[in-house]
């Protein structure tokens, strides 16, 4: 089995623009496979793929990164980051955050829990469904959006400290010759 930087250099080489391309089912993408932006890991593409998928890991939707990538093509983001921040909802993780996404959404509408010690409200099971799905959803693009600013801010910081570790890094080869 060869080693992990191997394999990933491998999936990498596999999503290059061309090669999606050439995929069945992804034609439409050779429209954008043109945009360097949607690519290249610079200081404004991937503060913005990573808002964007932060964004939309938080939304109660199925194939949250269909909706990721085309924000991404819009924004000019990073299209594989922003895929990628999409996971930070996973089959694991998906069950706590829609929960504590509710209990947010029911903050921010100030309305006491749905259901308290595991019993359904008395209006009746439409009612409590409505109520639920009101602030799961209020909920849900409250953390997105607070998601996507701390999303921003540490790609944005993460840049700052790659590009300063290459700057001190010249330096150093530099006094060293």
């Amino acid at each position: 089995m060869p080693p992990l930087q191997d394999r990933i250099k491998r999936m990498l080489q596999n999503t290059s623009p061309a090669e999606l391309a050439r995929r069945p089912g992804l034609g439409w993408i050779r429209r954008f496979a043109g945009r360097a932006e949607l690519w290249r890991l610079c200081r404004r593409s991937v503060p913005r793929g990573m808002a964007i998928g932060c964004f939309c890991a938080m939304l109660p939707i199925p194939l949250q990164t269909v909706p990721a990538a085309a924000l991404a093509v819009l924004v000019r983001g990073n299209l594989l980051v922003a895929a990628a921040m999409v996971w930070i909802t996973n089959p694991i993780t998906i069950v706590p955050i829609l929960y504590v996404n509710t209990l947010l959404g029911g903050w921010i509408l100030m309305r006491p829990p749905a259901a308290e010690g595991g019993a359904a409200p008395d209006p009746g099971v439409l009612d409590s469904i409505g109520q639920i799905g009101a602030e799961l959803f209020i909920g849900s693009i409250a953390a997105g959006v607070l998601l996507a600013v701390v999303g921003y801010a540490v790609g944005v910081l993460g840049h700052r400290i790659y590009v300063a570790r290459r700057w001190s890094g010249r330096k150093s080869k530099r006094l060293a010759e």
